[in-house]
């Protein structure tokens, strides 16, 4: 997901005009059976069908086949299909990033082009000033694999998209709401965690039961996920949620649901990367970073966390506070 922001960040920062580098959506329909099987894997063959075929088979024996496709929920699968569609790219003459794996760029017909795999599903973007110029791109690859065209970027990885002339903003709106509906949060928190948390928390907190332990670690997650992509605000917050995975307490599930109250009432939230020219025209930073530490901050182990956040393009590109095992 971090690579995506920085797609993001840089697609939009360089937008202008002359070369709008509109981000496009595309899909590879059933990617992973365009991917020759490696290896030598057996599966069973449906009952029914088994049942059908002519073919004996020796009693308490089932009849099973060779899998010369990749398919999906086998475990090589993967990389099945990406070896694959790695050697088409660059037989198409793009080049693999060294340090993301999954973006390709090509300098052709005097602009750069991009595009971001997840899978089976596809980010295109284009230094060009024609519009048709991604379409171009799915044509030349939809010689060899079946594409869909999805139009520009409106949700990836649910993840909300929004691009205009100046901005692209990323949220999870539906993903927060859904997410509240399943866990049945109605309350309203004005920040993800109390002022005085760590104060009142007690360590006589008594212990979930299975289901409600099960809940927690439902909460949590959902929330990891919205701290990892479009909602960096409430990363410390979910670090200190991840701590008692293995034994949470009441305590933890009251901070949980505070933190998801909190999303709740503030779904709209999220990441806005800019243009060049709108960060030089408001005395913006292109690229600017912050570090700090509350040196001794937990008051039960006095333990310090420090933690830093990178901006790029106007907008929070990454973010990560980690608390020091020596306490001071």
């Amino acid at each position: 997901v971090s690579a995506e922001l920085s797609l993001y960040a840089v697609c939009t920062y360089h937008r202008s005009p002359d070369t709008p580098w509109v981000l496009h959506a595309a899909d590879a329909v059933t990617a992973y059976l365009n991917a020759q099987a490696k290896g030598t894997t057996y599966v069973t063959v449906p009952e029914l069908w088994e049942q059908q075929s002519k073919i004996p088979v020796p009693n308490g024996k089932r009849l099973a086949g060779l899998v010369n496709r990749a398919l999906n929920g086998l475990i090589p699968s993967g990389r099945d299909w990406y070896d694959e569609l790695d050697n088409t790219l660059i037989e198409f003459k793009w080049r693999r990033l060294t340090k993301t794996w999954c973006i390709y760029i090509r300098d052709i017909h005097g602009y750069t082009e991009i595009i971001a795999s997840y899978v089976d599903d596809f980010i295109i973007a284009c230094g060009s000033s024609d519009p048709d110029a991604p379409k171009r791109i799915i044509e030349e690859l939809g010689a060899k694999y079946d594409f869909k065209y999805l139009g520009p970027v409106t949700q990836h990885l649910g993840i909300q998209v929004s691009q205009t002339n100046e901005h692209t903003y990323l949220h999870l709106e539906k993903y927060v709401m859904d997410a509240s509906r399943r866990f049945g949060i109605e309350q309203v928190a004005a920040t993800p965690i109390a002022a005085d948390d760590e104060a009142t928390c007690a360590d006589d907190s008594p212990p979930l039961n299975k289901k409600q332990a099960s809940l927690y670690r439902s909460i949590t997650g959902t929330l990891l996920f919205a701290s990892n992509t479009a909602r960096p605000d409430i990363v410390y917050a979910v670090q200190r949620l991840t701590r008692a995975m293995s034994s949470p307490t009441e305590h933890d599930l009251a901070a949980a649901k505070r933190v998801l109250s909190y999303l709740h009432c503030t779904a709209r939230f999220g990441i806005r990367f800019s243009s060049a020219r709108f960060i030089k025209e408001h005395g913006l930073h292109h690229l600017h970073a912050y570090c700090d530490a509350n040196w001794a901050g937990c008051i039960k182990t006095r333990k310090p966390t420090s933690g830093y956040a990178a901006y790029a393009a106007g907008g929070l590109l990454c973010c990560l506070p980690e608390r020091t095992e020596v306490a001071i």
